[in-house]
């Protein structure tokens, strides 16, 4: 049995109507296959490989989505340059990685901001070991309140009850218990589904609370970022844009 309680019914409740202020939202228009391509969180481990990061898949995810719905001033070169650092990366980006995590950046905050809720975190698929995916969700949430608070200090005792709560629980899912003995029983795999939509709803309301109060919100998502090719999934990006040669030319935005 997960080692967890919460008030994931209550949380859920108020899931149907939080979205509708999002209703005037401009979601860029894309193509699904590319966005699928990137929002994976199989590909996201391989691209932290190549840089050998310390920070997991989960974690990275994590550390975006807290970043957004803290609202992050920071966008393109200026924001990756800082987040990949924080991931300890020894190897440096290539052109292609770097390309990469600014679609990445791109289209979490487009998922965040989307009417339909369409927002997932980054974890191993359900065919995997439980007490994997229970440790992903663990390291998912310590990378969002990570990633959150690097947007700056605030004062909690302002937030309301309900978010006060919402941001105790994350605190809680960090320390899960992993340590289920032999295969995973229905019962078991029910109340991880139930962690995991407790966590989806709770980002979302994070979000709305702090996230949509970032200036321009929807007019960053295209500028800054330079994408004159999408990303195929083979090939990368093609090398079309000076901008990602100033991560790697400028002495201020060398990675150690």
């Amino acid at each position: 049995m997960l080692a967890f309680e919460t008030r994931i019914g209550d949380v859920i409740e108020s899931h149907a109507t939080m979205r509708l202020s999002l209703s005037g939202s401009k979601i860029a228009e894309m193509s699904e296959f590319e966005r699928e391509l990137v929002l994976d969180f199989y590909e996201l481990q391989a691209e932290l490989e190549k840089m050998k990061a310390v920070a997991t898949a989960s974690e990275a995810h994590g550390i975006i989505c807290g970043q957004l719905a803290g609202g992050i001033q920071l966008d393109g070169i200026m924001w990756l340059q800082q987040f990949l650092m924080g991931l300890g990366i020894k190897n440096e980006p290539s052109q292609g990685t770097q390309k990469w995590f600014l679609q990445l950046y791109k289209y979490c905050l487009e998922e965040l901001n989307e009417t339909e809720i369409t927002f997932q975190p980054l974890l191993p698929d359900d065919q995997d070991d439980l007490n994997q995916r229970l440790e992903e969700i663990g390291s998912w949430c310590s990378g969002f309140l990570a990633g959150f608070g690097s947007t700056g200090e605030r004062d909690e005792r302002t937030f309301s009850e309900e978010i006060q709560d919402v941001f105790r629980d994350l605190a809680a899912i960090t320390q899960v218990d992993t340590e289920i003995q032999g295969e995973a029983d229905e019962e078991e795999e029910i109340a991880y589904t139930e962690l995991l939509e407790f966590v989806r709803v709770a980002v979302l309301m994070i979000f709305m609370e702090f996230g949509l109060k970032r200036d321009d919100a929807d007019s960053d998502l295209d500028q800054g970022l330079g994408f004159d090719q999408g990303y195929d999934g083979q090939n990368g990006y093609g090398p079309d844009d000076d901008e990602y040669d100033e991560f790697n030319d400028s002495d201020s935005n060398t990675l150690h």
